[in-house]
């Protein structure tokens, strides 16, 4: 990470840029782990660009949350 941002995808294409976050995001689990960092509740990101918010009274899409589930897939629910 000393580079800062790198791969950030050319054409910032809605799918490309969630798998790039998810990437990245890997890499700075994986960062902090080696660091002596890691904290006792895993998070990592799932996308959802084209799903309203439960409960959301205005007409609101979440895009990317972060969820607990190490096995959380797309059509996994965000609290």
């Amino acid at each position: 990470f000393d580079d800062g941002w790198s791969g950030w995808p050319e054409d910032a294409k809605q799918d490309d840029v969630l798998s790039w976050f998810a990437d990245l995001s890997e890499k700075l689990a994986a960062f902090a782990e080696g660091n002596k960092s890691t904290p006792t509740l895993q998070r990592r990101p799932l996308a959802k660009p084209k799903e309203p918010i439960d409960s959301s009274i205005g007409n609101r899409k979440m895009d990317v949350g972060f969820v607990n589930d190490p096995e959380a897939r797309e059509d996994s629910r965000c609290h």
